[in-house]
């Protein structure tokens, strides 16, 4: 087992975990429960977020829009965490391209799933490189790009799209389905 102090993280740690006022990751170590298992269940809590959804705003995407508003028809952003495809009005919509940066998401299969969650804590306790955290699939990486393009009927069309590079080199975007948005 682990001494308790080695499962106690850092204040930030526990608030990005949604942990800060649950402390039942440190009460049920200190009870002699499976350190893995008491994380699991008290990142239960991940059941509901949305992080991951591209049409649910955050609150970053609402100061972008206070400080543009919504008479601008396409308000593009990125460099964030997460890719978002959001409507702000009849004639508004703002696209996020997010992060080309590696994510990882805890999904409740995961979660729920005890070999495969032994394995990412196992990972993640022996520090090792994204390199290898991504290589024992533990991490996504998305590439998202945003198109902006005139439609057949005189419109102006937008969606989100996952560039990719095939391994014989080819390129290409596939459409996120239901990110589109015409103006």
């Amino acid at each position: 087992g682990y001494a308790p102090q080695e499962l106690i993280p850092s204040e930030s740690t526990m608030q990005q975990l949604g942990l800060f006022d649950d402390i039942s990751l440190i009460w049920n170590s200190l009870r002699g429960k499976d350190t893995t298992e008491a994380l699991r269940e008290a990142l239960e809590k991940l059941d509901y977020d949305q992080s991951f959804q591209f049409d649910v705003a955050e609150k970053m995407n609402d100061e972008l829009v206070s400080l543009v508003g919504t008479d601008t028809h396409f308000l593009l952003s990125g460099h964030t965490h997460f890719h978002r495809s959001l409507r702000l009005g009849p004639r508004a919509h703002h696209f996020n391209s997010g992060t080309w940066a590696y994510l990882m998401q805890l999904t409740d299969v995961v979660r729920n799933d005890k070999i495969r969650f032994n394995a990412l804590i196992a990972a993640l306790k022996a520090r090792k490189s994204l390199a290898e955290l991504d290589a024992e699939e533990h991490l996504i990486k998305r590439h998202t790009v945003v198109r902006i393009a005139k439609d057949e009927a005189g419109g102006t069309r937008g969606e989100l799209m996952l560039a990719s590079v095939s391994a014989s080199g080819v390129f290409r975007l596939n459409a996120i389905g239901g990110s589109e948005r015409t103006l």
